[in-house]
Formats: C-alpha cells, sequence, structure tokens
C-alpha cells in the first residue's frame, strides 16, 4: 500500500453540485461560509444518516480532503478560503446526530487536528 501524499491523493467524484453553487454564492456575496462537516438533519422517524462513522480518523482524512478540495483546488477543486469548520450540527439533538456525548467527544478529538 502506497503512502498517501498531497500529490497521489484523489478525491473520489463529488455530486454536490448544488453545494458548490450555495458556496460560491455566500463568496461572491462578499460573506465568509463555513463548512459543516457531518451528515444529514433527519426529522423522519427511521434515522438512516446520522449514525457516528464507524472509524473516526477515516472520516476526519475524509473531511480533510473536502476541505483541500474547496480550499487548495484539490481535485479540480476551488480557492474559496472557507476558514470555517464545524463537525457535526448540533450533535446534541436527535435530528442530527445519533450516538453517546462521550462518542462525539471521541469523534471530534479524532478528526479535529485532521481537518
Amino acid at each position: 500500500m502506497s503512502r498517501l501524499t498531497k500529490e497521489n491523493r484523489k478525491l473520489p467524484p463529488v455530486f454536490l453540485n448544488i453545494t458548490v453553487k450555495y458556496r460560491k454564492a455566500i463568496v461572491n456575496a462578499g460573506a465568509k461560509p463555513y463548512y459543516r462537516l457531518g451528515s444529514a438533519i433527519e426529522y423522519q422517524p427511521i434515522k438512516l444518516y446520522i449514525q457516528p462513522p464507524k472509524d473516526f480518523e477515516k472520516w476526519g482524512r475524509i473531511c480533510s480532503h473536502i476541505v483541500s478540495h474547496y480550499n487548495e483546488g484539490r481535485a479540480n477543486g476551488f480557492h474559496m478560503g472557507i476558514a470555517y469548520r464545524e463537525i457535526w450540527n448540533e450533535p446534541d439533538i436527535a435530528p442530527c446526530r445519533t450516538g453517546t456525548r462521550e462518542r462525539f467527544i471521541e469523534l471530534y478529538a479524532a478528526a479535529a487536528p485532521i481537518i
């Protein structure tokens, strides 16, 4: 297995065209956007996408790739200068995340230094 370096990492295709449009509109308006790193917010009875990731370090690496896509031009990305990142939105309420407070702290501790 080869070591991941800035030169050889590749971001998989991103299907977030609407996100790109929103970010560009925010930047073009002169505002400073932030990036929320997490999943969906679910108000339905069945929660499909708000469980904590299985591998916190891997999740942090994926998030760092997303950040570098928007800030460093990675994988034909952008240079938007997004300085602020949020790790999960409101992790203490049910529509945003399942899991315990302790697990969120573990996720944050693993991901924050990478991001």
